[in-house]
């Protein structure tokens, strides 16, 4: 079970539901767009439980699920040895969790307030997930200040 647990996987499914929100049949339906949403942020929210139940912390320097990203096979910023990284200790997997499920909440409590642009309020929440996600799951810090910031 844990070879499909990836943190770039979690990372990437707020913006594939972000695709396909902006897809161009998707105007004005306003109630596929909420339970579209309400599904996605519930897959986000049990993916990273997933990622709960199965941390073993017993990984080199207490990170796990460890992951390097390499753009067209080369660093950021290779002066500076800056790499996109992605690792979680028992903390940012903890935040992961608690970060997803708020989210969750907020998009379920959201139905009743949100009339007009339905589409650009709920993609813009999945932009936020996405941001704090990338967040809590950097392992430098740099790429911690820049999805921060």
């Amino acid at each position: 079970m844990t070879q499909f647990l990836s943190i770039p996987i979690l990372i990437l499914l707020p913006v594939i539901a972000i695709l396909i929100l902006f897809l161009p049949f998707n105007d004005g339906k306003t109630t596929f767009i909420r339970r579209f949403s309400k599904t996605a942020s519930g897959v986000v929210f049990i993916y990273s439980l997933l990622l709960f139940l199965f941390f073993e912390n017993f990984q080199e320097n207490g990170i796990a699920y460890l992951d390097n990203i390499q753009i067209f096979e080369k660093n950021w910023i290779d002066i500076l040895g800056i790499k996109l990284c992605f690792g979680v200790d028992a903390l940012s997997v903890l935040l992961i969790v608690l970060t997803s499920f708020i989210f969750m909440l907020a998009i379920i409590a959201s139905k009743r307030n949100i009339h007009h642009n339905t589409k650009y309020y709920y993609s813009f929440v999945f932009l936020q997930k996405l941001r704090f996600l990338a967040c809590f799951a950097q392992e430098i810090c740099f790429c911690f200040l820049y999805f921060l910031y």
